[in-house]
């Protein structure tokens, strides 16, 4: 492992994606100090980078074109299988001016002065005088079959990338806040407005604060009217009265039923509590109270409430 070629892949070298770097960086840790005989197969650096073998593939082209890193001593790998020798690759460590002082320089150094009077960040030394060409001994990617996109290409594909995020992140800065929309307004029915007005005035009669008449409680007034019931066609409006004045009378039910869209909630256990209650009483043949009842199943008046 090589400090000196770490620091050059962390700090110099100029790289065009996330992937180049992470590649370049798995090869300087491999690299001697002069930054040659990386001997890695293209499987290991898949292993250490968590990418497929056509990222890596283009990495290793990109880094190549650029100038990065060009093709090493073959020799060292010769003891190998013919099938399993990987290629070696060698850093160029000295590509970039100003590199070597900062290879030289000390870790708890942040600043190098590549030119007299000026201060650069280590981070953020550029290259200059443009990219190298690989020499003419080593073979460029074209010539290996590969098609390799001009620098051109690359910075309009970015910069076309770069102004639709922009234009994306200022539609979504004007874009109005979605304003909560208000609930529909029920239309005006009497068999609706007759419950929610009984309902009230049951809550009221029980010392209750007086409940205000919403939409959602005509909206569950009406839903009880047209969907609920048996074979879901709706309750009949004197069958919903007589079991919401018995659920008003009852001790424990009076208490917990003060809403619309309590007791549709509840309005099937409360039907059968009151037929439970009817039929219990009838075969008692109990004295029958001051208030009247009609039957819940058929709405006719019957005796008096047991």
């Amino acid at each position: 492992m090589s400090w000196q070629a770490s620091r050059w892949a962390a700090r110099v070298a100029k790289t065009e994606s996330g992937s180049e770097k992470c590649v370049l960086l798995v090869m300087a840790e491999i690299a001697d100090e002069h930054g040659q005989g990386v001997r890695v197969s293209q499987g290991t650096l898949e292993e250490r980078c968590c990418f497929t073998e056509r990222t890596v593939r283009r990495a290793l082209i990109g880094l190549e074109t650029r100038g990065l890193i060009r093709r090493g001593n073959q020799r060292l790998v010769q003891h190998l299988p013919v099938g399993r020798r990987p290629v070696v690759w060698d850093l160029v460590l000295t590509e970039f001016a100003g590199s070597e002082d900062l290879l030289n320089d000390d870790f708890g150094e942040d600043t190098v002065s590549p030119q007299a009077g000026h201060n650069v960040r280590s981070d953020t030394v550029t290259p200059q005088g443009g990219h190298d060409v690989p020499s003419e001994g080593t073979e460029s990617p074209l010539d290996r079959g590969h098609c390799v996109p001009s620098r051109g290409d690359t910075m309009s594909d970015k910069a076309s990338l770069e102004a639709s995020f922009e234009a994306s992140s200022s539609s979504s800065a004007k874009s109005p806040t979605t304003r909560k929309q208000k609930p529909k307004r029920e239309p005006q029915r009497d068999d609706v407005d007759a419950l929610c007005n009984r309902l009230r005035e049951s809550v009221i009669a029980n010392g209750s604060k007086p409940p205000t008449i919403t939409e959602a409680w005509r909206r569950e007034a009406r839903l009880l009217l047209d969907r609920d019931g048996p074979e879901c066609r709706g309750v009949d409006l004197q069958k919903a009265l007589n079991v919401l004045d018995w659920s008003q009378q009852d001790p424990f039910w009076k208490d917990n039923i003060r809403s619309m869209p309590k007791f549709r909630k509840q309005y099937d256990v409360l039907r059968g509590r009151a037929l439970a209650e009817y039929e219990r009483n009838k075969s008692h043949g109990r004295e029958p109270s001051a208030a009247p009842m009609r039957d819940p199943r058929s709405g006719n008046l019957v005796e008096a409430r047991w």
